[in-house]
């Protein structure tokens, strides 16, 4: 599947409701997409699902975009072995030391409370 310039791959993340969703695109951005109306009935979209978004260029915020197609099984099969979805699917690595939380107990300076007597 070859793109256009206001084209990205992009994976979904979470459903907002109303057609909208969040979703992580290639290029590292986390925008809101809305599914055009031309799929609406057609497809189901859930969260972990690839989709091709275009880039609303007529807006100067680059935060929206439109979910123009969605990726079945085969097309993501295609796609992970080209190596053009690598870079959603890459996660950070924590390379550090697992932190030590401690948690201290302060004593109340009131009086002990009765529970019978309440």
């Amino acid at each position: 599947m070859d793109l256009h310039s206001d084209q990205n791959y992009a994976l979904v993340e979470k459903c907002l409701g109303n057609l909208r969703f969040t979703v992580k695109c290639d290029d590292g951005l986390t925008r809101t997409a809305h599914l055009r109306g031309s799929l609406r009935k057609k497809t189901r979209v859930t969260p972990g699902k690839f989709v091709i978004v275009d880039r609303r260029t007529f807006e100067s915020i680059d935060n929206k975009c439109d979910i123009s197609y969605v990726c079945d099984e085969a097309d993501e099969k295609v796609l992970k072995k080209s190596g053009k979805l690598e870079k959603i699917l890459k996660t950070e690595e924590f390379h550090g030391e697992d932190e030590i939380v401690e948690f201290s107990v302060q004593e109340d300076s009131e009086e002990d409370v009765d529970i019978d007597n309440i």
